[in-house]
This record gives structure tokens, C-alpha cells and sequence, in this order.
């Protein structure tokens, strides 16, 4: 399939599929895009096709196919290319529920990303599932095996809670998806996701059956 070129990202090279950040937190979930089609068929191949697109044969990106962040009056996609930071050696970025379209979460063959979040930077603050977004209470650090929120680097995660410690978790990775472990099970919320449901260590088995035990960087 021939795609029509954009004069300012053909001279840079750019497509949609360059810019996977950018992909996994708009496309169906932004009002500006579901209205203007941007990377038509980059989502759709992404899992997170607009609605009525149901082939991916039939469905090609909509002019211009080459994403330019003109169109949207947003944050340049090159700046937002945060999961692969590194800091002092440690992974850096959001972690992302992994997800499956064969999963049918919520019924539904198309998946939703889902970040966990904290719901402060303090001390004993819960942890969420919530839709990924640029918010600073998403991003995390692997720090070793200890997972520390962004904005404070004495704080890790806990069961269900962030703790002024430093607790080794089991499993923890820098690439790929992997599950969490800890307090004899793993880290989830442990059926289909919904917004603001709890995620602490649960059992294992369950998650593995609702395809909730999986983590990756993002």
C-alpha cells in the first residue's frame, strides 16, 4: 500500500509507526483524532482502530498518512518518547497492563492501554490502574528490583501502597513483558480493567486467567 507523502516528515523521514508513545495514548482515546482519522492505519494495526474500521485491508491512513504535530497543536511526538529513558541505569517510563486483542477484556477485540498510577507522591498513597496519559503520577523507575515513582526517588511500591523502603520485587524487567511477584503473588487488579480499580499483589492464578498478571515498559 503506497502512502502519500507529508513534505515535512517525508524530508525527515517520519511515519506513523515512529512514533509508538504517540500511538498508544491517542488514536480512539483523543477527541482531535477520532475526528480528523490521524495514523488511520498505524491504529488500527495498534489495536486502537477508529470506530467502523474493521478490516485491515480496507483501511488505509488518511491523508496526510505521515504524521506532523502540526496537525494537532500538541507536544512535538519526538519529546515524548519517554519509555526508554535511562537514569543512572535504572528503566524509566510508564508500565502498561499488557494487553492482547485475543484477550477480549471488557468483551471487547480491540485493547485499551492501562498504566498504573499512583494516586499522590507521599507516603502511603494507593496504587491504580488507570487509561495511560502523560500524567507525572504514571511514570515509574526501576530502580534494581525496587519500582519507585518518578517524582520521588525514596518512595517504591509496596502491596497496594507506596512505602518509604526500598522492596526488592520479583521479576521486575527491563524489556518484554513480565510479571510482578511479591507477598506470594502478583502484582494486578486481577480482572478485565476498569479506571481506578486498586492493584496490589494478588493471587497469581486468577490474573492468569483474566490476562491481568502481565506488565511492559512503555
Amino acid at each position: 500500500m503506497r502512502r502519500q507523502a507529508n513534505a515535512h516528515y517525508d524530508r525527515k523521514g517520519k511515519v506513523c509507526s515512529d512514533f509508538p508513545t504517540i500511538i498508544s495514548t491517542r488514536c480512539n482515546d483523543a477527541d482531535n483524532w477520532v475526528d480528523n482519522k490521524f495514523c488511520r492505519k498505524t491504529c488500527f494495526e495498534n489495536g486502537r482502530g477508529y470506530e467502523g474500521d474493521d478490516c485491515c485491508d480496507a483501511v488505509v491512513e488518511t491523508p496526510p498518512t505521515l504524521y506532523d504535530p502540526a496537525q494537532e497543536k500538541d507536544k512535538n511526538p519526538e519529546e515524548e518518547q519517554d519509555g526508554d529513558d535511562n537514569d543512572g541505569g535504572g528503566k524509566s517510563g510508564r508500565l502498561r497492563m499488557y494487553c492482547e486483542n485475543k484477550f477480549f477484556w471488557q468483551g471487547k477485540s480491540t485493547c485499551k492501554d492501562w498504566c498504573l498510577e499512583a494516586k499522590s507522591c507521599k507516603e502511603g498513597a494507593g496504587i491504580e490502574i488507570q487509561k495511560c496519559s502523560s500524567s507525572s503520577n504514571q511514570k515509574w523507575k526501576k530502580d534494581g528490583n525496587v519500582l519507585r515513582p518518578a517524582c520521588d526517588s525514596k518512595l517504591c511500591v509496596a502491596n497496594g501502597k507506596l512505602t518509604r523502603d526500598s522492596i526488592s520485587l520479583d521479576g521486575l524487567s527491563s524489556g518484554g513483558n513480565f510479571e510482578i511477584q511479591k507477598y506470594g503473588g502478583c502484582m494486578t487488579q486481577q480482572h478485565h480493567p476498569r479506571a481506578s480499580e486498586p492493584v496490589s499483589f494478588r493471587d497469581c492464578d486468577k490474573a492468569r486467567r483474566s490476562k491481568t498478571n502481565l506488565w511492559e515498559w512503555k
